[in-house]
């Protein structure tokens, strides 16, 4: 299916950079919105004049309603509206709870009411086929678990305590027998229980597209993205990844702190798998809310030891004891749904996407020990993180 034009808010950011250049094969047009933040975009000066070539780009904020009638009045013919533009890091939306949920909430329902909005037909998206929205496995919080006495029996354990996890009891017995339960891949009818509040905005703008597109009959795809990581994914920004940390941390010699027990799992996916995901909702028509990761469950201090070997450093590495208020304990998506509904298959290994990712940012200036240590020093302040040995 080829599009007239593609609109993608947060076009230039990590994963937006990527798509542009996957999707102008299936759009005749791309416009992209991004108000370029300084917290993503430090020391850049703009839009690139690589994506300038390939994209129509607008610096704003997805928040001002006017910005986007005046896209719809200038650009009649957008069919597909990919929407990414987001705050993203559970960390931080621990604290900054206002601002992430002007950004997320507010920001998807201003774009949802500029859409819906058909008062002035000369600057309403009245084209407009479908929307695809980039929302997160945060909505799940801990996702599921099960128990050897009783594997037909899936648990979705709610988030856990800090009490608990001070005293270094950072999995889950089980209701039946008490024994830790170890995890099980999370479907998409898993009950959501966001543990961060980043996973609430992301649930709310899951609800905003169902309950308003649905109403008028534009159709919608929902995207539960794993933890993505990649080339271009910013090294300025602490907020955006460990594996961004951990780099900076082994590229300067510095000693790695892997939270609790460093038994920490994650679905990590690579940037160019999850892009092929919005690409095929996005020209096939498909509707449904789909998990996109790798499938696999990644233990964080092996993310470290690979990194250490590709890197040819050797750092000290200690498992802590200390936690993040929020953090979930283990994590792998099922993607059945996905497989089935638009043919979805991770290409990149978590292996590979590091030695690509290793490869470009060896070209890029390493996240400061300063950004870092300030990263954690707010959490700290604001009483979101602890230890089991203090």
């Amino acid at each position: 299916m080829s599009l007239k034009t593609v609109l993608i808010t947060g076009g230039a950011g990590f994963i937006g950079t990527h798509l542009v250049d996957s999707i102008k094969a299936h759009a005749g047009r791309i416009v992209l919105v991004d108000n370029l933040l300084p917290q993503i975009h430090q020391g850049s000066e703009g839009f690139s004049s690589e994506l300038k070539s390939k994209a129509v780009c607008i610096q704003g904020d997805i928040r001002d309603i006017d910005l986007l009638k005046s896209i719809a009045k200038e650009y009649k013919d957008i069919e597909a509206v990919i929407h990414l533009a987001a705050m993203t890091g559970t960390g931080q939306s621990m604290y900054s709870i206002q601002e992430y949920d002007s950004v997320n909430c507010g920001g998807t329902a201003t774009l949802l009411e500029s859409i819906l909005d058909r008062r002035d037909p000369n600057s309403s998206f009245g084209a407009l086929k479908r929307v695809v929205l980039a929302s997160s496995r945060a909505i799940y919080g801990e996702g599921a678990y099960r128990c050897d006495c009783s594997p037909e029996n899936i648990q979705y354990p709610v988030q856990r305590i800090a009490d608990n996890m001070s005293r270094g009891a950072f999995g889950f017995p089980c209701p039946l027998c008490s024994q830790e339960m170890s995890p099980v891949h999370t479907p998409e009818d898993a009950p959501p229980q966001p543990t961060s509040f980043y996973g609430v905005t992301k649930l709310v703008q899951e609800q905003y597209l169902r309950t308003m597109l649905g109403a008028v009959g534009i159709e919608s795809a929902i995207l539960r993205f794993q933890n993505v990581f990649g080339p271009g994914q910013s090294l300025k920004n602490p907020y955006t990844g460990v594996i961004g940390v951990f780099y900076s941390n082994i590229a300067g010699l510095r000693p790695i702190n892997i939270y609790e027990d460093g038994e920490i799992s994650r679905d990590f996916v690579f940037v160019s798998d999850v892009v092929d995901a919005l690409v095929a909702v996005t020209i096939r028509n498909v509707s449904g809310t789909y998990n996109v990761g790798s499938g696999e469950f990644t233990l964080m201090k092996d993310v470290a030891k690979w990194l250490c070997d590709l890197l040819g450093n050797e750092v000290p590495m200690s498992c802590t004891g200390t936690f993040r208020i929020g953090d979930i304990r283990q994590n792998a998506a099922d993607i059945t749904r996905a497989k089935k509904a638009f043919g979805y298959s991770p290409k990149v290994t978590v292996k590979e996407g590091l030695r690509r990712y290793v490869e470009w940012a060896k070209n890029e200036e390493p996240m400061d020990a300063s950004v870092i240590s300030g990263a954690s020093d707010a959490l700290k302040t604001a009483g979101l993180s602890g230890s089991s040995k203090n």
